[in-house]
């Protein structure tokens, strides 16, 4: 039966450790990586507390300064030119599994908007509570408990909400339409979240969306960087691991579930996609509630 939201975020992580999905860094005098233009795999917010840095995304060079936010999404190509004497900046990396899963259930104009405009001014009192966030999220890293996941990847969700509700008040840049390729991924978003037990070729979407499968991937890479096959994949991927994390269903209860053709094919696309089996996942999540 097709479902009307994708899961649950509550005990969508249970059981799992945060370990190097989330870094915080209160005062560095160098933002985290060189001057060299490398590919950096997380997604990076930076503020500026004091001097000057020039950074390069994607062949563009960006001048941050005091009181500024440097937004920069996973998997780009970045260099760090040049800091002044006095540059500090307060930063953190979060791991792209979380930026996924946050711009899959956000307004995607806003992730649209950092990409096209990542360095952006914020009066002092929003970038202390901005950082207020992350100190929180480092004091949970910290504490020892199932839901660790699940309370970072809410103190994360609240901090875009309230980026995305300054952005759109005192930049007023985020446009309240959609283009044309933004509103096909929002359907392609709610299909694929109806249906996502159920199983279904890719040319069912693009059938639904009236698009060919090349056109939808097109679509589907600009807005999260990834086919349309992988992201489906990645999000069936999670509800396994809903499943195994919340429920006493057996493996081949959840295969059948999730309408797999077979549990063999369920244990390879998981183990392909994890390194482990399921019975390992979960055996691991539970040794994790344990300890």
């Amino acid at each position: 039966m097709p479902r009307t939201s994708l899961y649950s975020n509550i005990a969508s992580y249970y059981g799992e450790r945060l370990h190097d999905d989330f870094i915080l860094v209160r005062s560095a005098e160098n933002l985290p990586f060189g001057s060299t233009p490398e590919k950096f795999p997380d997604c990076i917010a930076a503020f500026c507390r004091k001097g000057r840095a020039k950074v390069t995304i994607d062949g563009s060079t960006f001048n941050m300064k005091k009181n500024q936010m440097l937004f920069i999404m996973p998997e780009r190509i970045v260099a760090n030119i040049s800091n002044s004497k006095d540059f500090r900046a307060t930063y953190s990396c979060v791991s792209r599994e979380f930026i996924e899963d946050i711009t899959y259930r956000f307004p995607i104009d806003l992730f649209s908007y950092l990409e096209r405009t990542p360095c952006h001014d914020l009066p002092p009192e929003f970038i202390e509570d901005a950082i207020g966030y992350f100190e929180f999220m480092d004091k949970k890293k910290e504490r020892e408990t199932p839901y660790q996941k699940d309370i970072f990847y809410h103190i994360a969700y609240c901090f875009c909400l309230d980026l995305y509700d300054f952005i759109f008040r005192e930049e007023m840049k985020i446009p309240q339409g959609r283009n044309i390729t933004e509103t096909h991924f929002e359907r392609f978003r709610k299909c694929v979240a109806d249906t996502i037990r159920d199983n279904l070729p890719m040319t069912y979407y693009s059938d639904a969306l009236s698009l060919t499968e090349k056109h939808l991937n097109k679509i589907v890479q600009k807005a999260v960087g990834m086919s349309a096959k992988r992201y489906v994949t990645t999000l069936r991927i999670k509800e396994i691991k809903h499943d195994l994390n919340t429920t006493a269903l057996s493996v081949k209860e959840i295969a059948s579930g999730l309408n797999f053709s077979s549990t063999d094919v369920m244990l390879h696309m998981f183990k392909r996609h994890t390194g482990m089996t399921p019975t390992e996942y979960r055996t691991k999540s539970q040794k994790g509630r344990e300890e």
